[in-house]
């Protein structure tokens, strides 16, 4: 994240109530307590690439249960094909109540 050189950035909640993004907010802890991550250079260290991927998506899922936001950058790239649907079916059963952005090229 890029910090200002100058100005602010205020977030007005649905009650009102007028937060300063820079001074009254801790995005660290937010984002580490409420955004999942998980592509494909962040991979374990053993296993063939398949098994990488499928171990490292279901590791951030077990880990990040409580995340509201799931960010997966070709997470599923190196997966075979009916693994790959099957991830599909749990990114679609995960966006019914959570944010989900799913990036494929």
């Amino acid at each position: 994240m890029v910090t200002p050189q100058k100005g602010r950035i205020l977030i007005e909640d649905e009650r009102g109530n007028i937060y300063n993004l820079h001074k009254d907010i801790n995005l660290k802890h937010w984002r580490e307590n409420n955004v999942a991550y998980c592509a494909h250079d962040t991979l374990i260290e053993e296993g063939s690439t398949g098994q990488k991927q499928l171990a490292n998506i279901n590791q951030v899922l077990e880990q990040k249960k409580q995340a509201q936001i799931f960010l997966f950058d070709e997470a599923d790239n190196a997966l075979d094909q009916d693994n790959q649907e099957k991830f599909q079916e749990r990114i679609k059963e995960l966006a019914k109540n959570k944010l989900v952005v799913y990036i494929k090229h």
